[in-house]
């Protein structure tokens, strides 16, 4: 596994609080590596770049566990008055935010990484 607690904490987290805790994170960082590997990706980058998508990938995957099941209706009631909100946690939302994850960790690639036939030399 390329990440472990010490480091979603020391170094992703910077000090801020942990949304996941350490007996539920190796589950978490467990399921974000599978998929960076699904997508063949982790030969490309440099291993800080990857931890760094895990570690955000791992949170975003948890939150999403957190949510209601897609399709659910939640009903509500505040004084007699009612209303029903349809959860916007779909799948397609997930995919969504992974693709954002992705784009966002590993759009930069370093110049040193691209191929020696494609810098444009």
């Amino acid at each position: 596994m390329w990440i472990d607690y010490q480091y979603y904490k020391d170094e992703y987290l910077l000090g801020r609080e942990p949304l996941l805790q350490e007996d539920n994170f190796k589950f978490w960082a467990t399921r974000a590596q599978q998929l960076i590997n699904q997508r063949k990706i982790d030969i490309m980058y440099p291993p800080d770049y990857l931890k760094q998508c895990a570690c955000e990938i791992a949170e975003m995957l948890y939150r999403h566990s957190l949510a209601p099941t897609a399709g659910s209706v939640i009903t509500e009631s505040n004084d007699g008055d009612k209303w029903t909100i349809k959860d916007a946690d779909s799948k397609e939302n997930q995919r969504s935010e992974l693709i954002a994850v992705f784009e966002k960790r590993l759009s930069h690639t370093p110049y040193e990484l691209i191929p020696y036939p494609f810098r444009g030399i």
